[in-house]
């Protein structure tokens, strides 16, 4: 896959540029004649998953790579089918085919066929998916960074949707002219993807996917969860991001899907982010408003505790 990620041409033709700007006004066209986007839910353990099937507003349900077992695809598929959702299989945050000891387990994603779309989230996994299923329907996540127009017209060839990245703010995401991309508006952004393992360095490794804290020097504890199956770390914000404050911006960028990322959240607080999630969605409708717009507040469902806009308002220099 390396060798094909080299030989890959990551020049974007002028003309295919242009090509995706014209797709991409389509699509707020569309956005604009369909009204509000659809929502997306990713879960990553499998306590979550109950909630979000019976959440009617949810139109999309995302599996994390080790939520459940490859043996629990087939029938995790079939009850999100059952509930009228669509199901989608998030690959490893790391995908290594063809390394010792991960190359079966990864293979396994590449020949999944109960699910109607996949998650990206490395080159490595997208080319290898492209290549195996050319008929996938797939995803491009937030870390297949589509910066500018450029980067999305040369992730556009291989992902049939992108996700705009987490370091870029609304206004350049508009100036990019990225509209009618997935927005994820809910969860803890993964800060580190790391090979190196947390439970190893201590000596105590036990192979198998648990959630750990680790303190920064501000004394934030960050949450970590150690992705056994496939050997890594992913250390999340220690403050989730909520963008549900910040309706007219998301409704600006025109979004074909808004996403929630759950990650260490119990039951409970997953029905809470749900319950606020359709009152977002209402607002994001057009033309929205009435007695009940009015008198909502939002984001006020939301579990208790401290939330951040992360870059959406601001950006990166």
């Amino acid at each position: 896959m390396k060798e094909a990620f080299v030989k890959t041409d990551l020049r974007v033709p002028e003309q295919e540029t242009c090509g995706v700007r014209a797709a991409q006004a389509e699509e707020q066209k569309e956005f604009s004649e369909n009204g509000r986007p659809v929502l997306s839910v990713l879960v990553t353990q499998a306590h979550q998953l109950e909630p979000v099937l019976a959440c009617t507003a949810v139109s999309e349900v995302m599996l994390e790579a080790d939520a459940v077992s490859p043996e629990q695809w087939e029938s995790t598929a079939s009850r999100i089918h059952a509930a009228g959702k669509t199901a989608v299989l998030g690959l490893p945050r790391m995908f290594r085919e063809n390394e010792k000891g991960y190359g079966e387990a990864h293979r396994a994603f590449l020949s999944a066929s109960c699910f109607d779309a996949f998650l990206a989230r490395d080159p490595e996994g997208l080319f290898a998916l492209r290549e195996a299923q050319p008929e996938a329907e797939i995803i491009a996540d937030a870390s297949l960074y589509a910066w500018n127009s450029g980067a999305a017209a040369f992730w556009r060839r291989y992902a049939d949707r992108l996700t705009l990245p987490h370091e870029n703010d609304a206004r350049s995401h508009a100036e990019a002219g990225l509209y009618g991309c997935d927005l994820v508006v809910y969860g803890r952004t993964p800060l580190m993807v790391s090979a190196g393992c947390l439970k190893k360095t201590l000596g105590k490794c036990n192979h198998k996917t648990e959630w750990l804290t680790m303190k920064d020097r501000k004394g934030y504890r960050m949450p970590v969860l150690t992705f056994c199956t496939f050997c890594y770390n992913v250390v999340y914000n220690a403050v989730p991001t909520s963008l549900f404050t910040e309706t007219a911006r998301v409704r600006s960028l025109r979004p074909a899907a808004v996403r929630l990322q759950f990650s260490d959240e119990n039951v409970q607080a997953v029905s809470q982010v749900l319950a606020a999630a359709e009152d977002f969605l209402a607002d994001l409708a057009p033309h929205a408003g009435g007695e009940d717009a009015e008198t909502r507040t939002p984001g006020a469902k939301l579990p208790q505790g401290q939330y951040t806009r992360g870059r959406f308002v601001q950006g990166v220099e």
